[in-house]
C-alpha cells in the first residue's frame, strides 16, 4: 500500500516540474522513453518562439524547437457604398481639385484595410495617364500633402499601416483642357 502511494506522489511532482519548465506547455508521455509537449497557444503574433522540446522525462535533456509565424500580407480595398469604380465627372475643361463621385468631406473614395498580421506599406499606380489630367491622392480631408498617381509603380501612398488598421484615401484631379470625351485607367494598389 505504501509503495503505490510513493509512486503516485513522484508522478505528481514530475508533471508539476515539467509544466513549469515549458511555459504554458504540458509534457505528455507516449511510452517509457518517448515524450512530447503540447501547447494550446493561439495568440502568437509574427515572430520566433523558442520552446524546449523534450524526448524523455529528464528535464536537462531537451532540444530547442523554433516556431516561426508566416507573414500574412492580405488587405482589402473598399469604395464608398453605391460606387463600383472611381469616376471623375468634369463640367469644365479647366478645374482643380475635382473630386470623384461619392467622395466628400466625410467619405473617402478608398479605404485600405490591412487584414494581414504585419505592418504594410501600399503603393498606388495607374496603367496609363491622360494628357492634361493629373491625378492625386491625399490621406487628409482637406486634400493637403497630395501625392501624384501616375504609372510609377513605386509611389507609396500609405506607409507602415499596422495589422488590423485601415486608412482613408482621398483623390482628386486637376484638368487643363484635356481632349473632350471619356477615358479609362486601371488603378493598382499593392503592398510591400
Amino acid at each position: 500500500m505504501n509503495l503505490k502511494l510513493i509512486i503516485f506522489f513522484v508522478i505528481i511532482i514530475f508533471i508539476g516540474n515539467a509544466s513549469a519548465n515549458l511555459n504554458d506547455c504540458e509534457l505528455i508521455q507516449i511510452n517509457s522513453t518517448h515524450w512530447y509537449f503540447e501547447t494550446n497557444q493561439t495568440d502568437l503574433s509574427l515572430g520566433e518562439y523558442n520552446y524546449q522540446a523534450f524526448a524523455n522525462n529528464i528535464s536537462s535533456d531537451y532540444r530547442i524547437l523554433t516556431v516561426s509565424a508566416a507573414s500574412d500580407t492580405s488587405f482589402t480595398v473598399t469604395l464608398p457604398a453605391g460606387q463600383t469604380q472611381i469616376n471623375f465627372t468634369a463640367v469644365k475643361s479647366i478645374d482643380t481639385m475635382l473630386e470623384p463621385d461619392g467622395q466628400n468631406s466625410t467619405i473617402p473614395i478608398v479605404i485600405v484595410e490591412n487584414t494581414g498580421n504585419i505592418a504594410q506599406s501600399f503603393r498606388f499606380y495607374m496603367d496609363s495617364t491622360v494628357s492634361n489630367i493629373l491625378t492625386y491622392t491625399s490621406l487628409t480631408n482637406d486634400l493637403s500633402n497630395p501625392v501624384e498617381i501616375n504609372t510609377t509603380t513605386t509611389t507609396v501612398i500609405i506607409s507602415n499601416l499596422a495589422a488590423s488598421d485601415s486608412d482613408d484615401v482621398r483623390m482628386y484631379c486637376n484638368l487643363t483642357r484635356p481632349s473632350p470625351g471619356s477615358s479609362e485607367k486601371t488603378l493598382t494598389v499593392n503592398s510591400s
